[in-house]
Formats: C-alpha cells, structure tokens, sequence
C-alpha cells in the first residue's frame, strides 16, 4: 500500500515537472513582462528591507556576534510570573538593523509566553548601534531572527566539597 502511494506521488510530480517545462510560446503577455523585469535586472527600492543572504557585507554587532550574545545574557532577566510558574523556551525574535546601524521594528516570530516574549523584546530593542549592512557600497536595512534561550536552572544544591552539611 505505502509502495503504491509512493510510486503516485512519483507519478504526480513527474507530470507536474512537465508542465513547468513549456516554452515561452505558451507563457503569454504576464510571463513575457516578467522575463523583462528579470532580463534588464531586479532593482531593489531604496527603502527596502533584505535578508542577510543578499548582502556584499553584512551588519555587523559592535565586538561580533559573540559580545552581542554576551550582551543578551548579562541584560536579560527573567520575569518573576514566568520564574515563578517554571515557564521556559526559546523565544524567536525578529528585528531590523537599519541603514544607520539602529535596531528597529522587533517583534516576534515565535514565543512561549507574554512576559518572556516582553522581556526578549525589550532586550533586543536595547542594543546598541551596529554597524549597518551594505549592498554595492551603500548602507542597507537588514531582518535579522535570532533565539533568545530561557532555561531555570534545575538542579539541586549539591553537598558542599568538605563533606559538610
């Protein structure tokens, strides 16, 4: 049975792969405008946000992205109804470094809970100035998504080394 389903899945895919191999007769007026755009070059607005993959240099944290970890653990603190009721994740934060190297326009991308998402916004929006990102020569805004870790330490006190308690 699964062989069956797999060997149709094969079968759709191969004729849909068919399909997308037609030529530009059959493409008509939409598709022609669109080979225009792509023949005489994409060009980006000036305002536009980019992901980092596209960029001749990249933003750059001040000290590299090991202080700017270094930054997010020594500033952020964990929220007392979030310690509290043992709640803990990876919080997915969103931001843009813009063409003046400010960090703006955070939000997230995917959270555990109201006061942890607050507390990792607040710490992202508290960075310093980064040096921007450049694409050709010219300063450009960036989206960066990074995790930001919430852990409770769990572990019990252990006896102390002299064997004393």
């Amino acid at each position: 049975m699964m062989y069956r389903w797999f060997s149709t899945l094969l079968a759709c895919a191969a004729l849909t792969w068919g399909h997308a191999q037609t030529n530009g007769s059959q493409l008509g007026p939409a598709s022609d405008a669109a080979q225009r755009m792509h023949d005489n070059g994409f060009q980006a607005r000036q305002d536009s946000v980019l992901d980092i993959a596209t960029l001749q240099e990249q933003p750059d944290y001040p000290g590299g992205m090991e202080a700017m970890y270094a930054y997010l653990q020594a500033n952020t603190r964990y929220p007392d109804d979030a310690f509290q009721g043992g709640v803990e994740g990876k919080v997915f934060v969103e931001f843009v470094v813009n063409k003046e190297g400010q960090v703006g326009n955070v939000r997230i991308r995917r959270g555990v809970s109201p006061s942890l998402d607050a507390e990792a916004i607040r710490v992202v929006l508290g960075m310093p100035r980064w040096s921007p990102g450049r694409k050709d020569g010219t300063p450009v805004a960036v989206r960066f998504t990074i995790p930001l870790a919430f852990k409770l330490n769990k572990e019990q006190p252990q006896a102390p080394p002299d064997g004393t308690h």
